[in-house]
């Protein structure tokens, strides 16, 4: 008699739906009519390598049981999906900054991961990737394990870096009328590695060869740039002039020397000097010119007031002379050495004086009565000469005669 093995049933026990990171592996059951008392071991395989976290993903198990002495073998095969695990991603709320040359990145945290996974999330910004120059940058969420999905995001969706202050200055000068150099600029608030060529358009001060002397305020103006947001500082500038002229005539002209600034002043007007002077002093000296010179302020180096009195009537000799007198009437001869073919150097006071050119007649006078006296003299001598040769004659014998 003849008896036939049975083929028995096999089944996967367990879930044919996970998640990736937390697989639990599945079971099998061989189910029999009746035990006969052999063991009813059973394997199983699967089509990925990593018993422990397989990828996610759908995958194919086979449950296989050898068969036994009154049991067939039997195998059957059947598919588990891994769905991909859910993630979540806060993004920093610190999404604005300021342009300083590098890459600004977000700082962001992730929900938890399986077993350690590291990288699994990154962000880029905007279409090229990265987020330099000022601009605002849409945050991209980047997944970068297949493992894993998205499911939500939080935080802002945009990075904004915008323009760093870019402070331009006009460098101050010592500015004279007619002798400025070109404006410098200076700069604060470049990046490191980073100057003014790295600007489209750089700023440009302002053409100072027509300033007069005078107060200005002046200020660059602004350049071009992608990444620097100018912010152009006002320099308050005194222009002063170099020297002040004031003149009475076409042959008479006083220069005050010196640097002065816009609102400084120099006035001439001609005077009668009679008063300055004693009848003694005009009997022998004639007053050639007089003037009241009036400068409204010393130098700016705050030094004496220097002033040139340009005068073609002006004669260096020794008949020419020159007074400076004060408003309190006193009187300072000027010397010699000031006094010129042409002009005359003197000093004036902050608060006013006057200048007194005169010719001198009493060494005219003194020449003339020496000229006279000696003219006198030869005449005495030639007289008293002839004279005793008069007598001479008389006195000789007649015997000679």
């Amino acid at each position: 008699m003849r008896i036939n093995k049975i083929l028995p049933t096999i089944e996967l026990i367990g879930s044919k739906t996970q998640t990736y990171g937390s697989f639990v592996p599945l079971g099998t059951k061989v189910s029999v009519s009746a035990s006969d008392g052999s063991d009813l071991a059973t394997s199983i395989k699967y089509s990925f390598a990593n018993k422990t976290n397989p990828p996610a993903g759908t995958h194919t198990v086979t449950a296989s049981f050898n068969g036994s002495r009154n049991y067939l073998p039997v195998r059957v095969n059947e598919t588990i999906t891994i769905n991909k695990k859910p993630i979540g991603v806060a993004v920093s709320s610190d999404n604005q900054f300021i342009y300083n040359g590098s890459e600004r990145t977000l700082n962001f945290a992730t929900t938890a991961t399986a077993l350690g996974d590291q990288n699994v999330i990154s962000l880029t910004y905007g279409v090229g990737g990265s987020a330099i120059k000022p601009g605002r940058y849409a945050v991209n969420v980047v997944v970068n394990n297949p493992n894993y999905e998205v499911t939500h995001v939080a935080g802002p969706r945009e990075l904004v870096i915008t323009k760093v202050p870019l402070y331009v200055s006009i460098e101050n000068q010592v500015a004279i009328e007619n002798e400025m150099r070109p404006f410098a600029i200076s700069y604060r608030g470049f990046v490191a590695g980073e100057d003014e060529s790295n600007l489209t358009e750089v700023p440009v001060a302002p053409d100072c060869t027509s300033f007069k002397a005078g107060e200005y305020t002046i200020v660059a103006s602004e350049g071009v740039s992608d990444c620097y947001d100018f912010i152009c500082v006002p320099l308050e500038i005194t222009v002063y002039k170099r020297d002040m002229s004031a003149s009475t005539s076409n042959v008479c002209e006083f220069t005050a020397k010196g640097v002065y600034d816009g609102n400084s002043t120099i006035d001439v007007k001609a005077v009668d000097a009679n008063k300055f002077f004693t009848t003694a002093f005009t009997s022998t000296n004639n007053i050639t010119s007089a003037y009241r010179i009036d400068v409204s302020e010393a130098p700016e180096d705050g030094k004496e007031i220097q002033v040139v009195y340009n005068n073609i009537g002006i004669k260096k000799s020794l008949f020419t002379g020159a007074y400076y007198i004060d408003n309190a009437g006193n009187k300072t001869r000027i010397s010699r050495s000031n006094i010129t073919d042409g002009s005359i150097n003197l000093t004036v006071s902050e608060d006013g004086g006057y200048v007194v050119v005169y010719t001198n007649y009493l060494w005219l006078y003194v020449l003339i009565a020496v000229i006279v006296l000696v003219v006198a003299l030869l005449i005495i001598r030639a007289y008293m000469t002839k004279r005793r040769g008069r007598r001479s004659r008389r006195s000789r014998p007649r015997w000679l005669a």
